[in-house]
């Protein structure tokens, strides 16, 4: 079976650090990707602060260029347990360095 030879930057959607800009904002944190198939991945987040209000949407983007956003590809999730949820991103090409972070959204974004 043929190693899969995707490289991966794992970035914090949001620091840890708040200003008061950022107040309201979700705080999420990328979970460690592992290889899963061929041209697959396994990856997900942990929501670790709502910013005082009802998180809308979650998931993780992904790119070609550092710091994507969701005009790049991204995939929703629908389900967290206690913060934490999963995503399987897959059709990633081989030998190609991606980058990807997890996003969160509340009503203040």
């Amino acid at each position: 079976m043929k190693k899969l030879s995707l490289l991966f930057i794992v970035m914090l959607l949001f620091s840890c650090n708040r200003d008061d800009e950022d107040a309201n904002l979700p705080t999420i944190e990328t979970k460690k990707i592992t290889l899963y198939g061929s041209a697959s991945i396994n990856t997900g987040g942990y929501i670790k602060d709502d910013g005082s209000n009802e998180i809308i949407s979650y998931g993780v983007c992904w790119g070609i260029e550092e710091s994507p956003t969701l005009e790049d590809n991204f995939k929703e999730d629908n389900y967290n347990e206690n913060g934490h949820f999963h995503i399987t991103i897959d059709g990633l090409s081989l030998a190609t360095k991606y980058y990807l972070r997890a996003f969160a959204t509340n009503a203040n974004i």
